[in-house]
Order: C-alpha cells, then sequence, then structure tokens
C-alpha cells in the first residue's frame, strides 16, 4: 500500500528550473514475507514508472521512489531509473491541488490507489515496457472503492503518511522523512470474501486480513445472522436475492478500524423445483404415470442420488423402485426437489402352458393352463374373449391365436400368445389299386403318390423294417398298407392284395450258336416247368420234351412257364447245319534266322485240333525250321492245313577297330564276315567283301560293315580319323629390311577357302589377302604402318567346306616391331 507522500517540498529542482522534483513516494509491505513486485507500475496519470525485473520488498518493511534531489535516500529514482514513459524533468512532479497515485501488478490489476482534492481523473496511460515486462494500459475513469482519499498538504516540507491506525496525517519539517512515521507495524483493517454471485440459501465464510486487530466486529448486510465478533466468521447463509455489503471494525492498540465494501455480496433468485405427484405412490408397471416438475430451467432426474441417463425434461416416467429427485439448474443456481418415493408393482409374468405353438390332429384338443394364480380370468382366441372361459385352464378345439388376461391386485396383465393349428389326417392311397399279381421277375413298386413327412409300410399287419419311402417293391404275396404322417398326423392306407408268382429259369445247351457239317444237331433246355420249343419265332408243334433234334437251319429257342401268368424264354441260339469245316494255319514269317521266334496261328469253324507236334493249342511258337501240320474236328467233320518256316544261319561281321589316316593317301578296310558282305558309309554301299581299299576321308567318318545270310543281317562300325589341315600365325615380326623376320606370314595347309585380314586400333584394313601364299610386309599403300599391335581374322574352309577354325581361334594379334 501507500505509506506516505511527499509534494513539492521546497529544495533544489533537477537542474532544469523547471517545478520543484524534489518529492518522494514510499510503498509499504503488510505481508511478513517479501513480495516480488517485478514488472509493476506506478502512475499519477501524467507519467507512469515500471519496476524493473528482480524488484522485491522485504517483508513488513518500505520501498522509496523518487528523484536524485528528493531530500531522503530512495530505492529507485525514477528520474534516471529508464522505466519511465517520460524522462524529462517533470517526471514525477505531483501537485497540491489535485493528484492521484495508482499501483497496478504485471496483469494491470489495482494494487492500491490513493488520491486528494479530486485527483486528476480519467487515468488513461501506457507504461513503458522493460526487459522481461511487457508494456500495458492504465485506464481509470473515476476512483473506485479501492481508493483512499488522503488530505491536501498544508504546505511545503509537509508530507501525508499513514498512522498506526490507518489513518493519514501530516507531517511536516524534518519529521518529514520516509519511514519516521512507520517506525512500528501500521495497523490494517481488511478482509477477504468470496466474489462472484451465489444463489439464495447459499452460505459464505469471510477471513480476516486485518493487521494489528485485538477485536473484531463483523456486520453482514442482507445476511441470516446479522453481526459476528469472530475472526474470521462462517455459515453466512443469504436467503433473499439482492445486493448486499458487509463491514468490519477493529480494535487495537491504535483504536478501531473500520471498513466497509459496499453491494459486494449479489445473491441470484434460485427457485426450488417441486414434483407432482408427491410423497410416497404406488404405481402399476408400465401404466404410464409420469413424475412432472415446476420450474425453469435446466432438469436432471436422480434416482436413489444417481443420474438417470437421458432424463433432462421436467417430466420422467419412473421404472424402477426408488427415491426419485430432480435438480433444476438455472444460470448458476442449482436447486434440488424433495424427493418422492415410488414403489413399481411388476406386471404379473403370465405364462401359458405349453409357452410354444401347438398342432394337433383333427378330433384331438390340448389344455392350454396357466403356471400361476391370479385374482380373475378371461380367454382371448385371436384377440376376441370366449364366453364363459374365466378360469385357469381352457381345452383348446379349434386353430387360432390364444390369449389370457389376468387382474392381481390393482394392475392386469396379459399373457404371451399360443398359436394353436388343427392338422387334417391324411389320407393315403396307394397306386395301383389291388388285387395286385406279379411275376417273380418283374415285381412292381406300390407308391402313395402323395408326398408325407414319414412312412411306414407294414406286410401281414408287420411292420416292414426300413420301409420308409413313399413307394415299396413287395418281396411276397400277401396285404400290404402304409401308415403315413403330415404336420405330426398320422393316417393309415386301405390293405393292397399282392399275389407273386414264380418264374422259370431257362437254360439252352448249348449256350452259343452251333456251326456243323452234320446234317441235325441236338439242343437240349434245362428248367422247370411246362416247356414249348420255337424255330424262327414259331411254336414247334408237339416238342415239348427236354430236348430237341434240330434239322433246319434256323434261330431256336425254347418257353417255359411255371405259372400260366408269367412264361419266361430261353436265350437264342443260330443252327448251321450242313456246313464245311473252316481252317487256316498262319504263320508270322515264313523265314527266321536263328534265336528269333515264329508264331503260327490256326483259325476256324472246329471243336478239336492237334497238330503234328501232338499241341492241341491254337496257336503255336517254334524256333526250329519244318512243316507244321493241324488236324481240326467237329465230331463229323475233319480238315488238314499247314506252314512251312525256315530258320537261317545268323552272319558275322566284325570291323577293323577305330583308326586314324593321312588325308591324301588311300586308306584300306580289312574286316572278317560270311555271307553277302557290303561296306557303307551314310547308309549307302561304298564297296563288296571284307577288304577294300578306298580314299582317305577329309574328316572323320563312320564306315558300317555288313553281313548277310537269307534275312539275317549282322552289322559293325569303325570310326576313321583324319588330321590333315594346319593354320599358324605368328604374334610379332620386324619388318627393319635386315632379311631376319621381316614378314608376317601365315602357314596354311588342307584349307579350300582362305582369307586373311589385318585391321588397326581403329578398326581399319591395312592387310587383305585370299591367297594362303601372301606375307605382309608391315606396310599399306606403299607406306609402313606404325610400331603398335594389331589385330587379325582368318576365315578358313577345308574341303568339305567347313569351318576350320572356331570363333575363339579366328583372331589374334600381331605386334609390329622396328
Amino acid at each position: 500500500m501507500f505509506n506516505e507522500i511527499m509534494v513539492n517540498p521546497s529544495g533544489n529542482n533537477d537542474g532544469n528550473n523547471v517545478p520543484n522534483t524534489a518529492e518522494w513516494v514510499e510503498i509499504y509491505n503488510l505481508c511478513d514475507e517479501p513480495v516480488d513486485v517485478s514488472c509493476y507500475a506506478l502512475t499519477d496519470g501524467d507519467f507512469s514508472l515500471t519496476f524493473p525485473q528482480g524488484t522485491i520488498i522485504q517483508g513488513n518493511s518500505y520501498f522509496v521512489i523518487g528523484s536524485s534531489n528528493s531530500g531522503t535516500t530512495v530505492d529507485l529514482n525514477w528520474a534516471t531509473c529508464n522505466c519511465t514513459t517520460n524522462t524529462n524533468s517533470q517526471v514525477g512532479i505531483l501537485t497540491n491541488t489535485g493528484e492521484q497515485l495508482i499501483l497496478v501488478n504485471e496483469t494491470g490489476a489495482l494494487i492500491n490507489g490513493i488520491y486528494w482534492g479530486s485527483g486528476q481523473f480519467p487515468v488513461n496511460l501506457l507504461s513503458l515496457a522493460l526487459p522481461g515486462c511487457p508494456s500495458q494500459e492504465i485506464t481509470f475513469n473515476a476512483p473506485g472503492i479501492f481508493f483512499e482519499t488522503i488530505p491536501v498538504a498544508s504546505g511545503e516540507d509537509c508530507s501525508i503518511s499513514r498512522l498506526c491506525d490507518g489513518e493519514w496525517a501530516e507531517t511536516c519539517g524534518n519529521s518529514a522523512t520516509p519511514g519516521a512515521v512507520n517506525g512500528t507495524e501500521l495497523v490494517v483493517v481488511d478482509f477477504d470474501y468470496p466474489e462472484g454471485e451465489i444463489c439464495a440459501g447459499a452460505c459464505l465464510s469471510f477471513e480476516d486480513l486485518s493487521q494489528g486487530a485485538t477485536g473484531w466486529e463483523w456486520t453482514f448486510f442482507g445476511a441470516s445472522t446479522l453481526t459476528s465478533t469472530v475472526e474470521n466468521p462462517s455459515g453466512i447463509c443469504y436467503d433473499s436475492p439482492g445486493f448486499y455489503g458487509v463491514e468490519l471494525q477493529i480494535t487495537s492498540n491504535c483504536g478501531p478500524a473500520t471498513i466497509f465494501y459496499q453491494n459486494i455480496i449479489e445473491v441470484l433468485p434460485s427457485a426450488i423445483p417441486v414434483i407432482s405427484p408427491a410423497g410416497t405412490i404406488v404405481l402399476c408397471e408400465d401404466d404410464g404415470t409420469v413424475l412432472s416438475s415446476t420450474g425453469t430451467g435446466n432438469f436432471q432426474w436422480f434416482l436413489n442420488g444417481s443420474a438417470i441417463p437421458g432424463a433432462t425434461s421436467n417430466e420422467w416416467t419412473p421404472l424402477s423402485d426408488g427415491s426419485y429427485t430432480v435438480t433444476l439448474t438455472n444460470g448458476i443456481c442449482e436447486t434440488i426437489s424433495d424427493p418422492v418415493d415410488v414403489t413399481v408393482v411388476s406386471a404379473e409374468s403370465v405364462v401359458i402352458e405349453p409357452a410354444s405353438a401347438v398342432s394337433i390332429c383333427e378330433g384331438e384338443s390340448v389344455l392350454l393352463s396357466l403356471l400361476d394364480t391370479y385374482d380373475s380370468y378371461q380367454w382371448l382366441q385371436n384377440g376376441i374373449a370366449i364366453n364363459g372361459a374365466i378360469s385357469p385352464e381352457y381345452l383348446c378345439t379349434d386353430s387360432g391365436d390364444y390369449a389370457v388376461e389376468v387382474i392381481s391386485g390393482a394392475c392386469s396383465s396379459a399373457s404371451n400368445a399360443v398359436t394353436v393349428s388343427v392338422v387334417a389326417i391324411p389320407e393315403p392311397l396307394i397306386a395301383p389299386q389291388g388285387p395286385l399279381e406279379f411275376c417273380a421277375d418283374n415285381i412292381g413298386t406300390l407308391s402313395t403318390g402323395t408326398a408325407f413327412d414319414s412312412y411306414q409300410w407294414y406286410f401281414n399287419n408287420s411292420p416292414i423294417p426300413a420301409s420308409n419311402g413313399n413307394s415299396l417293391s413287395p418281396q411276397s404275396g400277401g396285404n400290404y398298407f402304409v401308415e403315413v404322417t403330415s404336420d405330426g398326423c398320422t393316417g393309415l392306407s386301405a390293405e393292397t392284395n399282392v399275389v407273386i408268382n414264380d418264374v422259370a429259369n431257362p437254360i439252352i445247351e448249348p449256350g452259343e450258336d452251333v456251326t456243323t457239317c452234320s446234317p441235325s444237331a441236338i439242343l437240349e433246355a434245362q428248367s422247370t416247368g411246362s416247356i414249348q420249343w420255337y424255330y424262327n419265332g414259331q411254336a414247334v408243334p408237339g416238342e415239348t420234351q427236354a430236348t430237341l433234334n434240330a434239322t433246319q437251319d434256323g434261330t431256336y429257342y425254347f418257353s417255359a412257364m411255371i405259372h400260366p401268368s408269367c412264361p419266361k424264354t430261353s436265350d437264342q441260339i443260330e443252327v448251321s447245319l450242313n456246313v464245311p469245316l473252316e481252317l487256316e494255319v498262319m504263320a508270322s514269317a515264313d523265314t527266321a534266322c536263328n534265336g528269333e521266334i515264329v508264331q503260327i496261328t490256326a483259325s476256324g469253324s472246329y471243336t478239336e485240333i492237334i497238330w503234328n507236334n501232338s499241341s492241341t493249342e491254337d496257336t503255336l511258337f517254334v524256333s526250329s525250321s519244318g512243316l507244321y501240320v493241324a488236324t481240326v474236328s467237329d465230331n463229323f467233320c475233319v480238315a488238314v492245313d499247314s506252314a512251312e518256316v525256315f530258320f537261317a544261319e545268323f552272319p558275322i561281321a566284325i570291323a577293323p577297330p577305330h583308326f586314324a589316316s593321312p588325308c591324301t593317301d588311300l586308306i584300306q578296310l580289312s574286316g572278317t564276315a560270311t555271307g553277302e558282305v557290303t561296306w557303307l558309309m551314310n547308309n549307302t554301299i561304298i564297296a563288296e567283301g571284307a577288304e577294300v581299299t578306298i580314299p582317305a576321308p577329309g574328316r572323320d567318318t563312320e564306315y558300317v560293315l555288313s553281313a548277310t545270310i537269307g534275312n539275317c543281317v549282322a552289322t559293325d562300325t569303325v570310326r576313321v580319323g583324319v588330321d590333315c589341315t594346319f593354320i599358324y600365325a605368328p604374334a610379332a615380326f620386324t619388318p627393319d629390311g635386315d632379311g631376319l623376320n621381316d614378314e608376317f606370314r601365315v602357314i596354311v595347309s588342307g584349307v579350300s577357302s582362305y582369307k586373311l585380314r589385318i585391321f588397326d586400333r581403329w578398326g581399319s584394313v591395312v592387310f587383305e589377302t585370299e591367297d594362303p601364299e601372301a606375307v605382309w610386309t608391315g606396310g599399306v599403300d606403299e607406306y609402313y604402318v606404325a610400331d603398335g599391335i594389331y589385330v587379325w581374322r582368318i576365315d578358313a574352309l577345308n574341303e568339305q567346306n567347313l569351318e576350320l577354325l572356331d570363333k575363339s581361334k579366328r583372331t589374334g594379334t600381331v605386334l609390329v616391331i622396328r
């Protein structure tokens, strides 16, 4: 707080003959601890001064601000600190007629303000920014409740300072010295209070901030507790809306001191919501009873003290037991209603047994009953009350949806709906309709035609195992019917009588067609029952015995029957009489080589065969020369045929071993062979006889020695290798005319085509020839090439026009050195 101020004392000015600046201001720290006032700003409305970073006022001590001629030691020189908005001699000049001093903190909040006379309001000034301290605008249109009025000094050399009771007094002459009046602790009256609005019914606490107080007298205007004498009163409640002030008077060693803050407590109106219906209520579950609240604003319903999610309107439908309250928020005020205790009587769980859909068959009934007991009952079919159906049970014989309404106490409940379906009795019909007669080899099928859910067939009133399909093939004669189910209902068909007649198993012998040179053939019937023979599809009169002598060509079979309704015919056979025997003997080869096998096969219309080597097989496999004769018969006729086979000696062919020969001479091929002997090259005969003389080949060649006796051929091969080509190119030469190694000569032998090219390092041809005898002397166009390395390429073919050199040997280098 401001503690003492010296305004316009006599004395020297700051040297510019302007009004005296020998003034100072004392600021007092009421706290026991040091206060950091860095970046605080002090202004009189004409100038401002910013406290530099690190400015500290010690506890229960003071801080003096002035100029160099203030007449006392100052803690901060406002003319030379470079922290003011005005640096000329006018800085800090205070007037005696009317002035003010304002102290704000680093955020611009008012710390203390004093004024004398009428002041010089309004104040609007921008403070100076220092390192670490931003500038701030200081604006006051008129003194507020936190400004103190002090007396105007009566003359020069007089300061205005606080006494120990906080009152202001004038001190003149030598007594006007900073700190002299305040040698003891000041008596200050002040208190702290909750700032902002409160709601009616709210209670506050106050804290005494006074200094030097020994007693307290509080006055709380508008509160339910008007006065208090405790240092820090609490529980001060305000029930009525309005603005109210607070006064604190203290007693101290310096006497009484009083402070009054007017209209610092703002009490807002708050209405308590009222729930309707109120008190304790009993509800039936889902009967739609609604709790509603009075008031306007934001609502929140609670159940047993916990907020109900989403219940934020003035109405709520309770669904469970408990204590319901509602809060009403209007602005900052929140009020809560009195509780309403709700008991919700649950709707009775009415369950019909059976609970699921029921199907009954025509003529049947189902008893619907309830699991629990109620006060009254009313059964309904398809939503319509059934007359007289008012008991816990109902015997149902018709289709429909059945439910029951019950009353228990004050609440009514409805059951689940149960669907009852009446299903018609199925009436299966067996097709074909009987009585039925089948042959044992062609038994028909009994079928219901219409599809049902399940089937069970019966034979002579006994169920047939595993007969669960819609059709059945009877296995024995007797009475058959079927039992079917459809939608859970069972029905029976009428009985059908089935007769199954035995069937013969006719077998004709022989079991294949008959071809014979005889004028007749005996056929035999193997079967039970009566027999009738047939010829070419017509019954043979009188032929009803087991055997038949067939005397004509044609088709024969017989019919046998055990029951007249079920005849059975045998297989048909073709009979051919007076047919000569057929025999053909074929050999796979007329001649063969010793060691080979020849197959001889007989075919024809015979029944028996014998070879002249006693074999009775149709096929012979022979390995020796001879005549092979087959004799066949069919018990009546005989036929003979033969085949002759010759086996020749296998020849010998032995070629000489592989060898190499020169390119320019003749060579001799000498082998060992029997039979007809030839030499072949590339499958072409080049000479006859085991020993021959032929020209030497130009390249590796294979010769084949072949020996033939009859169809027998033997061969052997000899490979003749050749080496008659030669190409050599020197690696360097010295064309210096000394007669030694003066030429580049390629030595060539055994070529039919030759080409030599020599290239310089840029790829230009410096020498070219197709003459194997030509030489290069190291020159081009009548001048010598430079010394160095040159590249040569040789393309050469042999007499067979084949490349003599592969790609890696076609090129090389030669060094020219002089």
